[in-house]
């Protein structure tokens, strides 16, 4: 690794913009008008503690940021104080002296301590599997907190990138915005307070969903909207150029798949998801359906992650395909060329409408007659947590770290236990792994650990990976300023100007 998790101390001890302190009440701006996002899909889930939507997530980062973020060697940083391992089984975090919650609430160590104890508590949320292994949460001083871990491990510190940090009695968060106000339709509009007024930030964000790709476009054309960010189609890009609006296009960290639940009879078979992955001419897809604005996704790991496995990707062979069904599962042809019905979920996005029909079509050529079932975004992300699924196309958005495995792969952390299993993986083997990465000692451990969950992944395929795609940004003529990550985040919105 480019930085060592055990020079935690040596880590800068800068307080980001994304947190309140005294000093950050300025002058306050004049009113002008709100900066206006459309968003393919409304979150699903705004409190911190039950958010796992991406939608919730993304938005989430400008109300209530972690106390640590990745650097770009994928350590974990310091926002709003420090975290310093003391002995193998103790870490210790002292906030930013003056810290304040967008209401202008004093937050300390004992506020903090109160929110990761509730986290811990909660058993619906995604986010309590990430302590489990914090014996206990203790008060040190005004300012400082330890965590008493159970056994060793260097995994609480990627928690702590991935726990959005509120105030536990208002659920106030410590990033520049506030949730002001969300309507029956999803839109959400965010609000500095003065608090947390910025020259150099958008004063007011309104998000609002609009499900069609070609009418968000139109939207901007038509100054209802400022800016895209991550629902351009690649076959609107071109277009959008055309009309003279700025567009930036980056790699990014997201990865796509096909979800299998390992409840069905049938995908509970490793030979019917080995002939899923052999059935689909994947790099075709990226190319035709994506226009190319989209990478082979080897890893869930971002792929210059320290922990990352360049995993091969599974080649077209329908033949081996057919066989496997025919042979490994017992799928005998009928007189059509049938094997086996199947069902596959999905968005109602356009984009992943054509994605769905073209794997329809690729399938079907190894005896596979896969039936659609297009749904709404808020019916498919219930339908999907709550196990509803045979197939689902689905995505992971963000900056994931070695953790994460666990909470996707192990077969205790489904979502009725609060975990990301949402296709209820339950193989010995990644139980094994996944307890064992959560409490790795050594850096040397994570990464030895991570890529051995990789090759197992690999094998058993709990996923069918399909592509990561790039990120594409789209700026209104008035809108200057604006930047993107690779995590496909709304934290470069915080750029934007007004010409």
């Amino acid at each position: 690794m480019r930085r060592s998790f055990h020079h935690l101390a040596a880590f800068c001890v800068v307080l980001s913009h994304y947190f309140i302190t005294p000093a950050a009440a300025v002058a306050q701006v004049g009113e002008e008008r709100p900066l206006r996002m459309a968003v393919a899909t409304a979150p699903k889930q705004l409190d911190p503690l039950l958010a796992s939507d991406a939608a919730s997530a993304r938005l989430l980062q400008l109300t209530h940021p972690a106390l640590l973020r990745y650097d770009e060697a994928y350590a974990p940083v310091a926002l709003a104080g420090k975290c310093v391992r003391r002995a193998p089984l103790s870490v210790v975090c002292t906030l930013t002296e003056g810290l304040l919650d967008v209401e202008g609430t004093p937050f300390g160590a004992a506020q903090a301590v109160r929110w990761y104890e509730t986290v811990r508590g909660t058993a619906k949320s995604p986010l309590a599997g990430l302590l489990k292994n914090v014996e206990a949460f203790r008060v040190l001083k005004a300012r400082q907190f330890e965590m008493k871990l159970v056994r060793p491990t260097l995994g609480i510190l990627d928690a702590l990138v991935q726990i959005p940090l509120a105030n536990p009695t208002t659920g106030a968060g410590l990033g520049p915005y506030k949730i002001m106000h969300k309507d029956t339709v999803g839109a959400v509009l965010l609000e500095m307070t003065k608090v947390s007024r910025k020259e150099n930030l958008p004063p007011k964000i309104i998000f609002t969903p609009v499900a069609d790709a070609t009418t968000r476009l139109l939207k901007l054309q038509k100054d209802e909207v400022d800016v895209l960010v991550n629902d351009v189609p690649p076959e609107l890009i071109p277009y959008a150029r055309e009309k003279g609006f700025e567009v930036k296009v980056i790699e990014g960290t997201s990865y796509a798949y096909l979800l299998p639940n390992w409840k069905d009879g049938l995908l509970s078979q490793w030979a019917v998801r080995k002939a899923l992955a052999l059935s689909l001419d994947k790099p075709l897809l990226r190319a035709s359906i994506l226009a190319g604005a989209a990478t082979t996704p080897t890893t869930l790991l971002p792929p210059t992650h320290p922990a990352a496995w360049a995993a091969p990707e599974e080649p077209l062979d329908i033949h081996e395909a057919a066989l496997l069904l025919e042979e490994g599962a017992g799928m005998i042809a009928d007189g059509e060329g049938m094997r086996v019905e199947m069902e596959l979920s999905h968005s109602t996005d356009a984009t992943t409408q054509r994605l769905a029909q073209a794997m329809q079509a690729m399938v079907r050529r190894v005896g596979i007659d896969l039936k659609l079932r297009p749904m709404e975004w808020a019916s498919f992300y219930d339908a999907v947590r709550n196990g509803k699924t045979q197939l689902a196309l689905m995505a992971w958005t963000g900056e994931l770290s070695p953790p994460f495995y666990y909470s996707v792969f192990n077969s205790k952390q489904t979502p009725a236990a609060g975990g990301l299993n949402r296709g209820s993986v339950n193989d010995d083997a990644l139980d094994a792994l996944t307890n064992a990465l959560m409490a790795a000692q050594t850096e040397e451990e994570v990464v030895r650990l991570s890529v051995a969950v990789q090759k197992r992944a690999a094998e058993v395929l709990p996923y069918i990976p399909l592509y990561r795609r790039s990120h594409v940004l789209v700026m209104g003529k008035g809108i200057t300023g604006c930047t993107m990550t690779g995590n496909g985040g709304y934290l470069g919105l915080l750029g934007c100007k007004r010409k």
